[in-house]
């Protein structure tokens, strides 16, 4: 078992001298393999006393001269034997200092590695050798050693020894707190199971490069089958390399390409020729795929090492053109990286004047699992921005095709614009060219910007083209009798009459919010979503409705809160007003009231 008590080599020595007499003048430590740092000339126990460092590894007279002075200035001595750096094998020839040691007082404190590892684990036998070979990982992991023997223990009780895999195994587990021992150990005796376990040990993004030989060493000992023959080319890759050819091998099967690991050597270059790993790709690739958590990991782990050129490549094994791309779209198992440069490709096609075929794969898009809203700056980010993008593009390009409605009445415009979204193309285009720009592309920004802003044949002029015929159609409408159209049912005149007069008695007060100069795709996009949370809308005809022309914000205003044009303003002695607050009041059916202000304060009613 563990000894919690001791720490660090350092701490663990400090506890020792402490245990000696106070009349103790000189002790001996046995630091062969130098845990300890020993840039010190003082050294102090945990009983707060002082003790001259004099350090021996091989040179006689630098020992001794320091050891006159020690003897000079009085006081503790600790003799610290290591090995030199030009001294080799397990013992150190301490004969010649026979005079010096026969000073020491107790037993010496034995810091070798050996002995340390045996403090620690008192039933072990450690691999002595890979102990050496990792000792600053050992030395720099006793903190986290506690919690790692207890899962040893678990599974194999308290060996009388640890072979190299044991020892590497709980190194790594010390280093790596979230890694189990279940997670580490390769241990099934089919090949299909011990390669898919390897593969995702080694696919882990937490585990450094200067860790992986370790950790594929811990696969090779923990192995239980003798012949790994087959699983050297998935252990060689280096974790990036391999995660960016799983994601290309997935996305070229499942666009049914034919011989895929031979295409993707040909596009690419791989430290490992891919078609040795085609016997097995399949099964490792059923095996992650459907763990979503796992195959998010792996994605991420790819995005360093899949650079835009190399997508581009992969992506005309699967069609150049735009609409022999919209299958990458509708596919809900495309990576983010391989999404990103797909849209990216399309949006370029329809810049240059691509016509798409059927929308259908919009709403796979619109749904897509690898654009969820995330940070811009990320890959998938970057896919949903450009998803989005191209989605308000197709949207806007849609609409203006449709014919305009055939209207008998100016309601029957009204609602076929508003149903059918017309009133949100300005916004949808603006937020386009914003998601655009966000995603930071130079070459397709200009593009973008040519395309959708600039010129008679940008698509923002010819939406405001397509705009205007629909102001006429409606101001066909309105010429005739202006009067009697700013009056009829649809009249924003009307709202009080109609919602609030009608419903005036269910509440004690009403608060009249007015919000001036609001667009209607604001209001459905932006404020609606946020105010329907806290409140309902009320019952009656909610739809939209005409301004009063012209529409400028007091006359309209005024014309709202009076129920009606100019020549209903007036106040309760009958006489032409403009002042809103009367003019509500006697809309909504209150009784007479005076109303008086006072300066630098709200108006207050009077009886």
């Amino acid at each position: 078992m563990l000894q919690k008590a001791y720490q660090t080599p350092d701490q663990l020595l400090g506890r020792e001298l402490s245990k000696r007499p106070k009349a103790t003048e000189c002790a001996l430590v046995l630091d062969p393999d130098t845990l300890i740092a020993w840039d010190r000339p003082m050294y102090e126990d945990d009983a707060d006393r002082q003790w001259h460092r004099l350090l021996y590894a091989g040179d006689d007279i630098a020992f001794r001269f320091g050891l006159r002075r020690a003897i000079d200035q009085g006081g503790r001595r600790l003799i610290v034997v290591t090995r030199g750096e030009d001294q080799q094998g397990d013992k150190i020839n301490l004969t010649h200092l026979a005079d010096v040691l026969s000073q020491v007082e107790a037993d010496p404190i034995d810091l070798s590695l050996v002995a340390y590892f045996k403090r620690l684990f008192p039933k072990v036998s450690p691999p002595i050798d890979e102990l050496r070979q990792h000792k600053s990982a050992f030395v720099a992991s006793v903190p986290g050693l506690v919690g790692s023997y207890t899962q040893f223990k678990l599974r194999w009780g308290e060996p009388a020894s640890w072979n190299r895999g044991q020892l590497l195994a709980i190194l790594l587990m010390a280093k790596y707190p979230t890694l189990r021992l279940e997670e580490l150990w390769c241990d099934e005796t089919d090949p299909d199971g011990f390669l898919c376990h390897a593969v995702r040990l080694l696919l882990r993004p937490d585990i450094q490069p200067e860790d992986v030989a370790m950790l594929r060493r811990v696969i090779g000992e923990s192995s239980r089958i003798s012949d790994l023959t087959f699983a050297e080319p998935w252990l060689g890759m280096e974790a990036r390399e391999l995660a960016a050819f799983l994601v290309l091998r997935h996305f070229l099967g499942t666009h049914d390409v034919q011989h895929p690991s031979t295409l993707l050597a040909g596009k690419l270059a791989f430290s490992v020729d891919p078609n040795r790993l085609e016997p097995q790709v399949g099964t490792i690739l059923e095996s992650i795929v459907h763990d979503g958590e796992a195959w998010a990991r792996i994605n991420r782990l790819a995005e360093s090492e899949l650079t835009d050129r190399k997508v581009s490549q992969v992506l005309l094994l699967v069609g150049a053109t735009a609409n022999e791309l919209l299958g990458v779209l509708s596919n809900p198992s495309t990576s983010p990286i391989l999404l990103r440069e797909t849209v990216g490709n399309v949006l370029r096609s329809v810049f240059a004047g691509a016509s798409l075929g059927e929308s259908s794969w919009m709403a796979s898009l619109q749904g897509h699992p690898a654009i969820k809203k995330s940070a811009e700056a990320s890959v998938s980010g970057q896919a949903a921005c450009l998803s989005e993008c191209l989605l308000n593009v197709v949207e806007v390009q849609q609409a203006i095709q449709r014919p305009i409605v055939t209207a008998t009445h100016a309601d029957e415009l009204l609602d076929w614009y508003v149903d059918g979204g017309l009133h949100l193309l300005e916004l949808r285009l603006a937020q386009a060219f914003s998601r655009l720009e966000s995603v930071g592309d130079p070459d397709l920004i200009a593009a973008g910007e040519r395309f959708l802003l600039d010129g008679s044949g940008a698509l923002k002029r010819r939406l405001r083209d397509y705009l205007d015929q629909i102001d006429e159609h409606l101001a066909g409408f309105i010429t005739p009798d202006a009067v009697s159209f700013m009056q009829g049912p649809r009249s924003a005149t009307r709202v009080l009459r109609d919602i609030v007069y009608k419903q005036r008695h269910q509440f004690a007060r009403i608060w009249i919010l007015l919000f001036d100069g609001m667009r209607l795709d604001t209001w459905d996009l932006v404020v609606w979503p946020i105010l329907s949370e806290f409140f309902e809308r009320a019952a009656g005809d909610c739809r939209p409705r005409f301004a009063v022309l012209p529409s400028k914000t007091d006359i309209a205003r005024r014309a709202l809160f009076a129920g009606g044009l100019a020549h209903v303003w007036k106040n309760y002695d009958n006489k032409w007003t403009k002042d809103e607050r009367i003019l509500a009041a006697r809309a909504l059916g209150v009784l007479a009231v005076r109303l008086t202000t006072t300066c630098g304060s709200s108006p207050k009613p009077r009886p």
